[in-house]
């Protein structure tokens, strides 16, 4: 039987599906080689569809026929994901600042030495958009000591007998990480491993020198922080070698080797005192003032430990070298810029890691890319919404002008970027580096 529809009645349906077929998604990307972080490789000619915070769709070029309330000319340009930087300290940062890992592409990070109420401070506020910053994807609360006087961001774990108390208050200050930065012996070490399993949060840091590597991963260690542990490999047999990077891999375990802030150990303290004076001038952006005084601090330092000299240069030249053997191995190796360090830019300094990561380690750019990508999206367990341009995910990418597959230093040709979903304009991302300094 056939059913005859009231003519007022088809009207008004064929004006609603056009009113549906019509609706504007946020933001649509046209003509662009998207990044895919599993295979290494750009898939040309694609436009990216993105409403509210999520990738919609993406398609072949001139697939896409509806409207937009952004739309980004992506011809010539490359689309990669968010990156990470894995290594930061907030601590010496201002809401004004935390824009500057935007600026740069740097859409999420690991905190690694922060009180705890700034993180729940800014986790919050960032969220709900109060203030542009980067998602802390994992947070550690303040470092552990072995000695010292407790400040907001150091808290001192004397012994075996304050493990449990101190994790606890880390837990409960609503932390995910404990950050072992000083390590008085084995058996406190031990103690705070057992309380960080205890209270499910997760145990990174600093190499703990009193322990073997073994003692360490078997403890839960996850991640070794700045590359010197075990150093040098040359001390171990092959077999030793093997059993090591064995371990590593069967404990899941990353190293984060942080090399942008071994850097400076490589300068005269008269080139470090000229870099000071040209970030004081704020000619390229302004940091607060709280860090540049913190790094003049630090010359002094770097004139008595004799930094510049052939030894440092020769064991930073080591750890380079070294680092590409557990990457060989196939050991996670996770870019991280040690943010808050002597003369480390935020966001500027996680594109400079991954250069040495590819110049000195022997990463190529496609895996350098995928080390601040997918690979630190699905350490954190987070693969499924972060770390690649698919389907689906949150919308967290970067527009660059040129092919980063081609110099990693592209990754700093940055056109716009796609924040959870929001397009920030070169005119957005300049604003950002311009007002850094405000409190």
């Amino acid at each position: 039987m056939k059913v005859q529809i009231p003519l007022v009645t088809l009207a008004v349906l064929i004006c609603v599906a056009g009113t549906i077929g019509q609706q504007k998604v946020d933001v649509l990307v046209k003509d662009i080689s998207v990044f895919d972080a599993a295979s290494g490789t750009f898939a040309p000619h694609r436009d990216i569809v993105v409403s509210g915070t999520k990738i919609t769709q993406i398609l072949p070029a001139g697939s896409y026929r509806g409207g937009a309330k952004t739309v980004i000319n992506g011809t010539g340009k490359f689309a990669i994901p968010g990156l990470f930087d894995n290594h930061v300290h907030a601590a010496r940062l201002t809401e004004a600042s935390a824009g500057i890992f935007l600026a740069y592409g740097i859409t999420s990070v690991r905190d690694m030495g922060t009180e705890p109420a700034k993180i729940v401070d800014w986790r919050k506020r960032i969220a709900y958009g109060k203030f542009y910053g980067p998602r802390i994807v994992q947070a550690c609360g303040p470092m552990f000591e072995s000695s010292g006087e407790e400040r907001k961001d150091h808290w001192v774990v004397a012994g075996p007998e304050d493990a449990d108390k101190t994790v606890a208050r880390v837990a409960a200050a609503g932390m995910d990480c404990i950050k072992l930065r000083t390590h008085k012996d084995e058996e406190t070490y031990l103690a705070i491993a057992a309380a960080a399993k205890k209270y499910k949060l997760v145990l990174v840091g600093h190499a703990p020198e009193p322990l073997t590597p073994a003692t360490a991963l078997r403890a839960g260690q996850l991640t070794f922080e700045h590359a010197f542990y075990p150093y040098p490999l040359s001390k171990l047999t092959a077999e030793q070698k093997q059993s090591l990077f064995d371990e590593f891999k069967k404990a899941k375990a990353a190293v984060v080797p942080t090399f942008v802030a071994w850097e400076p150990f490589t300068r005269s303290a008269a080139d470090i005192e000229q870099k000071l004076a040209k970030y004081k001038e704020g000619i390229q952006f302004n940091l607060p003032q709280e860090l540049l005084d913190h790094w003049e601090k630090t010359i002094e330092t770097h004139k008595k430990q004799n930094r510049g000299s052939q030894g440092w240069r020769d064991a930073i030249a080591t750890a380079h070298k070294e680092i590409g053997e557990f990457h060989q191995a196939g050991i996670t190796v996770l870019p991280g810029s040690d943010t808050g360090a002597p003369f480390v830019v935020p966001g500027l300094a996680l594109h400079d890691e991954l250069g040495l990561l590819v110049s000195e380690v022997g990463l190529t750019p496609a895996e350098a890319l995928r080390s601040a990508t997918l690979a630190s999206a699905t350490f954190y367990g987070r693969e499924n919404e972060l770390g690649s341009i698919e389907t689906g995910k949150i919308a967290d990418f970067i527009i660059l002008t040129k092919d980063p597959l081609d110099n990693i230093a592209n990754t700093r040709e940055i056109d716009a970027v796609v924040f959870r979903g929001e397009a920030l304009t070169r005119a957005h991302l300049n604003l950002f580096l311009s007002n850094t300094k405000a409190k």
